[in-house]
């Protein structure tokens, strides 16, 4: 909300947008008709369309055109209005602890094109869906223990829109400036007194300093701001959060 509006009159706080129906087809041939408003989100349709399908919304995924809809972007923004016609593609979906931070069902396909464009040595987990999700949810896991415990000189990220909204893939032009948001957590091996910097890396570029201190047995990492530059030859890239023990982040 933007600063003041509480003071508005309350007859200025009742719009609702502009009703509208929209006809959402599932590739196949089922159709569904959804009751909307210009100024719902598309998260919103996607909540309705998967009570009328008997599916998950983590499965769902609409397309306009040839593009496909953030489930956070507003309809009327993105030119959607009564009498729409929508495609609804249904996929493996994507496990709640996933999505809040800010994975989508994406994330698998990405990660084979990386693991291919970068010729990756084959593990066990890259076979199946089921297998990345575990992995990823195993590291995940390991590196909160490893946070409680303060073993090892570690460091844990978390990436954001920069509105703000977890996030965890990101897409631009090639060459394209798009604005992001990092936070996070450092801490020393059993709380030592080394000098610690973390770094975010776009695969071997460094695009952002994180941290620059002592954390002992813990500290945050203070959101920041980032102006990130999208390489200019398009795939898949890796954001990666790396840990230094150097005097300077010069020397990192």
């Amino acid at each position: 909300f933007l600063p003041g509006w509480w003071r508005l009159p309350l007859d200025s706080l009742t719009y609702r947008g502009v009703p509208m129906e929209l006809v959402v087809r599932q590739l196949g041939g089922q159709e569904f008709l959804v009751q909307a408003t210009s100024t719902d989100r598309v998260s919103s349709v996607i909540e309705k369309l998967a009570l009328q399908s008997n599916s998950t919304t983590d499965c769902i995924t609409l397309v306009s055109g040839t593009s496909k809809l953030r489930p956070r972007d507003i309809l009327e923004s993105l030119g959607v209005e009564n009498g729409s016609e929508l495609f609804m593609v249904l996929g493996p979906g994507c496990p709640d602890w996933a999505q809040k931070k800010g994975f989508t069902s994406e994330h698998r396909e990405l990660l084979r094109q990386y693991i291919a464009t970068h010729k990756l040595q084959d593990q066990d987990w890259h076979s199946s869906d089921e297998g990345m999700w575990k992995k990823l949810e195993i590291e995940l896991a390991n590196c909160e223990e490893r946070k409680r415990s303060c073993n090892g000189w570690r460091s844990s990220i978390s990436l954001f829109l920069s509105d703000g909204e977890a996030n965890s893939i990101f897409k631009a032009k090639p060459g394209e400036e798009i604005g992001i948001a990092a936070e996070g957590h450092m801490h020393n091996n059993k709380g030592d007194s080394c000098i610690h910097q973390v770094l975010l890396a776009l695969d071997t570029t460094i695009v952002a300093e994180l941290a620059n201190n002592v954390p002992g047995r813990g500290r945050k990492i203070p959101r920041k701001q980032i102006k990130l530059k999208a390489p200019k030859e398009p795939g898949p890239y890796m954001l990666w959060a790396n840990s230094q023990l150097q005097y300077s982040m010069r020397d990192a």
